[in-house]
């Protein structure tokens, strides 16, 4: 199996195919997936994250940030 021009900065954009993770990257991307799907229902949601100093998941945060 060939995998075509696969780009990381399509991790959280790609809609369809094979895309490579990392556990934090993909909760990234349930979050903004779910702001997709909301919006595509006429929906206006919002999403609040939260966490703590020396979480687990410190990382996550600034995934967010990346993907914004």
């Amino acid at each position: 199996m060939k995998i075509q021009s696969y780009r990381l900065e399509n991790r959280y954009t790609q809609k369809q195919g094979r895309i490579f993770l990392t556990g934090t990257q993909a909760l990234v991307r349930i979050a903004l997936d779910q702001r997709l799907r909301d919006k595509e229902r006429g929906l206006n949601t919002a999403g609040f994250i939260s966490g703590y100093r020396g979480s687990p998941l410190g990382a996550y945060d600034l995934e967010l940030w990346k993907a914004a």
